[in-house]
């Protein structure tokens, strides 16, 4: 278990750090209003900084989310009256969450490719623009817990529902802010 957690941090950071390097002509760009004669050296440094936390924040991401969306689910499950182990909802979260970093490895081919906004080629518009693999890691999130169950009720279901409905705000309340 603790391989796979490390494993998926890691990859989330290396990915984040790839992406990073492949959209430095974006960065470059939006950073050129700030570049004025004796600055150029801060705005280096500063683009650098921004892109480390940024690569050490996705190394802590998976970990977070999966904490967070596992504790919504064991407490909805509680709530719904079945019990299970909050150390069994993690594992398969933290297994499920491959399938995110799948979506993220097909963001980095298609910006090899030179597709433009190849983040939003991978999502559902009509949805809040949520991203396609974060649906099918939920749904094998969902599948990997209620096959091991031996009563397979509609209770069981509903947490997933609502972890996935509480995904659609957060992605909803996301494309509301500009950018």
């Amino acid at each position: 278990m603790k391989k796979h957690i490390l494993l998926v941090c890691m990859l989330s950071g290396i990915i984040a750090f790839i992406l990073s390097i492949l959209k430095m002509d974006e960065i470059n760009k939006n950073l050129l209003d700030l570049q004025v004669e004796g600055n150029q050296d801060i705005i280096e440094i500063s683009k650098w900084i921004g892109i480390s936390l940024a690569v050490i924040g996705e190394v802590f991401k998976p970990m977070v989310e999966v904490l967070f969306f596992s504790l919504i689910i064991f407490l909805s499950l509680i709530v719904f009256g079945t019990k299970d182990s909050y150390k069994s909802i993690f594992k398969r979260g933290i297994l499920s969450y491959y399938f995110i970093l799948l979506g993220n490895l097909i963001v980095i081919i298609l910006y090899l490719f030179n597709v433009p906004n190849a983040e939003y080629t991978i999502t559902i518009p009509f949805l809040w623009n949520i991203n396609i693999f974060v649906i099918v890691s939920f749904s094998v999130w969902c599948y990997s817990y209620v096959k091991n169950q031996e009563n397979r009720n509609y209770k069981l279901y509903i947490p997933f529902v609502i972890l996935f409905l509480f995904s659609l705000a957060i992605s909803a309340f996301s494309s509301i802010i500009p950018q």
